[in-house]
């Protein structure tokens, strides 16, 4: 799956320095910024395993050219023409999708072209945003530029109007709560500052949670 580029990062974070303490009763003051890059972490991990992005953040994708294929082939003495067409791009961690910014496209000589925003559709509906052409519409066909030749930007997240977290998104907020106390009952057991051994500390109710909100991709 397509890890998306982080283009504006999200202002507000699922829970607090202050609701972690409480959660690990913690009265002191001299880990309150471990606490707050724990939380940081955990709102990662809990976005790269679900799927999902917590709080309203500018994201993009790059791929090396839209879901088809069209190109002319030579086979049994006859030139032949193929055109296999996806009918939507599915975009990583837009789960909830807020609205798409651009599409756009190099060509083999790296000029920079954006698709039109009426030559396609946006699902916001479903759990997974994604993009698809308009009706009667069709994937620009190019030659496309030797590397990420296609580039979407697209808002995910829920919408910085709401802080904290309402239903039913709190489920979310425990969860996030779970890890950062997983990772600080147990902060020898993984390391630092890639976070790589959080998995390996974590409990059964927050795998539990972890998969009641990963969404499902089709690719």
């Amino acid at each position: 799956m397509i890890r998306p580029k982080v283009i504006t990062a999200p202002t507000l974070k699922p829970v607090t320095v202050t609701e972690v303490k409480q959660h690990l009763r913690i009265t002191h003051t001299s880990e309150d910024t471990l606490l707050d890059l724990f939380i940081s972490a955990a709102t990662s991990h809990f976005e790269k395993n679900t799927g999902r992005t917590v709080y309203e953040t500018t994201l993009e994708i790059a791929m090396q050219d839209f879901p088809y294929s069209e190109r002319t082939g030579y086979y049994g003495g006859q030139n032949w023409d193929w055109n296999i067409v996806s009918d939507f791009i599915e975009l990583p961690n837009a789960a909830p999708l807020i609205s798409v910014v651009s599409v756009k496209y190099l060509d083999k000589d790296g000029v920079s072209t954006t698709w039109p925003s009426t030559s396609y559709v946006v699902d916001t509906h479903e759990d997974i945003g994604r993009i698809a052409p308009a009706y009667g519409v069709t994937y620009p066909s190019f030659i496309p530029y030797p590397l990420n030749a296609v580039r979407i930007r697209y808002i995910a997240g829920i919408e910085n109007v709401t802080s904290p977290l309402v239903v039913p998104e709190e489920g979310i907020r425990v969860c996030v709560m779970e890890i950062v106390g997983s990772m600080y009952l147990f902060r020898e057991q993984f390391s630092l500052p890639d976070f790589s051994g959080i998995d390996f500390v974590l409990n059964p109710v927050t795998r539990l949670l972890l998969d009641r909100y990963r969404v499902k991709y089709a690719f």
